[in-house]
């Protein structure tokens, strides 16, 4: 029975990284279009998840900046 129970918190833990993957993919998929507006909305989410994810962090200043500077 702790082995199932380890096997689901497993799985909750994974659903969390890949879900925090994704929204830093579609934010990086959205400054790759220019659209940097939905990229910092995707990034404040990919973060808010996963505070430690630097990828999401630089990616979010990035597109700040890009964002100031239309």
């Amino acid at each position: 029975m702790r082995l199932r129970g380890l096997g689901v918190a497993l799985a909750l833990l994974a659903g969390i990284a890949t879900g925090c993957s994704s929204a830093r993919e579609r934010g990086d998929k959205a400054m790759e279009s220019g659209n940097f507006e939905q990229a910092i909305q995707y990034y404040e989410k990919a973060v808010a998840k996963e505070p430690g994810d630097q990828e999401a962090i630089a990616g979010l200043k990035r597109a700040r900046e890009e964002y100031l500077g239309q």
